[in-house]
């Protein structure tokens, strides 16, 4: 199985546990690496026969803004319910980033697969 990658997919959310943080709009980086078989998109070079991941990438960002949860924990099991339901993955590996969550660190990420 080969593997596609989409790397800090940066999407804007209303997201957090505290009553503060569901009136503000917050930035989420999204890691997604999904394995898929893309031999026959690379015999075809046609992109009907390829995981479309413009399209992928508009999916989750979409799905992101109208999920309303308080932690990213919730948000990251539901985004990967909803990518192994509406497309054809072998596997898949998800980590979603909220950027200075906390006071002295970059971030704080959950990690699934």
């Amino acid at each position: 199985m080969n593997t596609i990658k989409i790397h800090q997919l940066s999407v804007k959310a209303k997201i957090g546990a505290y009553e503060w943080e569901q009136h503000i709009e917050q930035t989420l980086y999204i890691d997604v690496e999904l394995s898929c078989d893309v031999e026959k998109a690379a015999r075809t070079d046609q992109l009907s026969d390829a995981l479309d991941y413009a399209a992928l990438a508009s999916a989750i960002t979409e799905f992101v803004r109208l999920d309303s949860c308080r932690l990213i924990e919730t948000l990251a099991i539901r985004l990967r319910e909803f990518l192994l339901s509406q497309y054809s993955l072998e596997s898949l590996k998800l980590t979603i980033t909220k950027p200075h969550a906390i006071p002295n660190a970059q971030g704080v990420s959950i990690r699934l697969g």
